[in-house]
């Protein structure tokens, strides 16, 4: 295996790494070989996990509640298209 140094790395880009390390729970090397090998397409990319930390938030009364609230935008109204 090879070492590589990078220097000068931005805030930005810097804060960047370190959230998905701490997202993916892996380290700040495993993530940086992981994006490169992603962004370099040597290794498929999830197609996106910007939302993640939002999904299955819901029990099933707070889904029910939900989907009683918007159960109406289901319906047309022929009022509309004429």
């Amino acid at each position: 295996m090879k070492t590589i140094t990078i220097h000068n790395i931005d805030k930005t880009l810097d804060v960047h790494i370190r959230r998905r390390a701490r997202r993916d729970k892996l380290s700040l090397n495993q993530t940086i070989q992981t994006m490169l090998s992603e962004h370099s397409g040597i290794a498929k990319k999830n197609k996106c996990s910007d939302f993640d930390e939002f999904l299955g938030l819901w029990d099933e009364k707070t889904y029910k509640d939900f989907k009683g609230k918007v159960s109406s935008f289901d319906r047309i109204n022929n009022l509309d298209w004429k």
